[in-house]
């Protein structure tokens, strides 16, 4: 009984060591995002005012500072309203991450990660991401929501951020089922 407790306060504080730190990576993308909206751009002089040029995208992540933390960050998952708001990891196959946060240490939580034989650019046809339904609330739980219709409608819409772009995306369908054990 009490190796049995203490496995389970282990697995515990591993899981709120894990949140904390994605946590801190959230609000290291919220701050850029605020430092960006309160940023004015320069004036261009000798610019043509009749033909508007088109504004370059600037990431409201700071991809700089996160892959000089990890250098596999290929992009940042992001559904408003929930708990879902996180780096997207890309390794060299689909275990590392499985088992391991954003700082390559093992964590039961692992990381949010795309399939290592898509497109880190994501520019391929289907993008698969990966990631665990944490009883925490963590990672991927608020996906069992999207069953409620009114939840599905209310966070249909969703980002995933690059260092080049914003991809908007929506929900068009959600399937709920139980893991399978290996």
């Amino acid at each position: 009984m009490v190796v049995s407790g203490g496995l389970s306060l282990r697995g515990w504080m591993e899981q709120q060591k894990a949140r904390q730190e994605y946590d801190r990576l959230a609000e290291l993308a919220r701050e850029t995002v605020m430092a960006s909206e309160t940023e004015t751009e320069p004036e261009t002089s000798g610019a043509s005012e009749t033909e508007p040029q088109p504004e370059a995208y600037v990431s409201p992540i700071q991809f700089g500072e996160l892959r000089e933390e990890n250098p596999d960050t290929v992009g940042w998952l992001r559904i408003e309203g929930t708990n879902i708001d996180y780096p997207i990891l890309k390794g060299e196959d689909n275990d590392f991450y499985l088992h391991h946060d954003f700082y390559g240490k093992e964590s039961v939580g692992g990381s949010v990660y795309l399939d290592f034989e898509s497109q880190g650019d994501f520019e391929g046809r289907n993008q698969i991401l990966y990631g665990h339904n944490m009883k925490n609330g963590s990672m991927f739980r608020d996906v069992i929501y999207y069953k409620e219709e009114d939840y599905f409608k209310e966070h249909q819409y969703f980002s995933i951020y690059t260092p080049e772009r914003e991809i908007r995306l929506k929900a068009v369908a959600c399937y709920y089922g139980e893991a399978a054990l290996l």
